[in-house]
């Protein structure tokens, strides 16, 4: 049973202005187990940070980890759609579809216990010379334009709010921050239902050998 599937009669799914379809299943299914985080959290350790002398932020006069939904609903309007996992440290994820300049992209903000621990823009169906300018465009806000390899390493600033990169199928940005309480939660109850799975796995196979 997977992290989510556990508790699936529990997780809300509301769309305010479009069906249900398939690319929100698909999301679904992308955090239907929990090792999205955890492969972030490894990411971020196998990788070098890149000082930045510019604030990260979202809002104006608030840390990332001070952000509560309203403020999102405030600045963003109501969701396009939204994940409700009550039995799940109250994970919320809240998805959006705008235009940013003149890129479609899709905007997530995850929260636990109201306060926001990531969110991220995705860019679909960049070509070279658009992911060039996006990389270009975060090196002059936070480097001063310097020749940093953004790609493979991360960026964070004095308040240890960082950014990282991601060019796979899609173009993303993840914006979070060290010492994550709620990444560090999930981390830990991974952890230890992989440890209950795999005793389960050995007390199932000690009753086979008894009763064959």
């Amino acid at each position: 049973m997977t992290f989510f599937s556990r508790i699936f009669n529990k997780r809300k799914l509301y769309s305010y202005y479009y069906p249900r379809n398939y690319y929100y299943e698909k999301i679904l299914d992308k955090y239907s187990d929990g090792h999205f985080y955890v492969n972030l959290i490894n990411n971020l350790k196998k990788i070098n940070e890149i000082e930045t002398n510019t604030e990260i932020r979202l809002i104006d006069n608030k840390k990332l980890n001070e952000i509560v939904i309203k403020d999102i609903i405030r600045k963003y309007g109501k969701p396009n759609y939204k994940i409700i996992c009550e039995d799940l440290f109250e994970i919320k994820v809240l998805f959006y579809r705008q235009k940013l300049a003149y890129h479609k992209t899709k905007l997530e903000f995850h929260f636990c216990k109201n306060n926001l621990f990531l969110y991220t823009y995705t860019f679909s169906y960049l070509n070279l010379e658009d992911k060039n300018e996006i990389i270009q465009i975060l090196k002059e806000k936070y480097l001063e334009g310097k020749s940093k390899d953004i790609i493979n390493n991360y960026i964070v600033d004095k308040n240890k709010n960082i950014i990282l990169l991601e060019d796979s199928i899609d173009f993303s940005i993840y914006y979070s921050y060290k010492n994550n309480i709620a990444l560090e939660m999930i981390l830990e109850y991974i952890d230890l239902k992989k440890v209950k799975d795999e005793g389960k796995k050995k007390r199932d196979k000690e009753i086979l050998y008894k009763r064959l």
